[in-house]
């Protein structure tokens, strides 16, 4: 469970820190992102006895290919670059 967790983490954030924004004033394509098809198409490079290269390269959701495409060798950094992006915060109550 565990490796799966991790690994589908590390897709959504590559494709996260790609697709993030207002789509009012960027071309994020929403529909496609939510599409069965894309998600078939990152969901099956996960595998049970493989780790996938970190920063994991985001994708295209707009041409997400047939079948399951290799993962590729990573990239060096991320495509939002080494900003910070986001800040949790918690109170006592969660």
């Amino acid at each position: 469970y565990l490796h799966h967790f991790i690994e589908a983490s590390r897709i959504a954030f590559a494709d996260r820190g790609r697709w993030v924004g207002d789509p009012s004033r960027e071309n994020v394509p929403t529909k496609e992102l939510l599409s069965q098809r894309f998600a078939d198409s990152r969901a099956c490079l996960i595998q049970d006895d493989a780790v996938l290269k970190s920063p994991l390269a985001p994708a295209d959701p707009r041409h997400p290919g047939k079948g399951c495409a290799p993962a590729g060798k990573g990239v060096d950094t991320t495509y939002e670059g080494e900003n910070t992006t986001h800040l949790t915060t918690a109170d006592r109550w969660g």
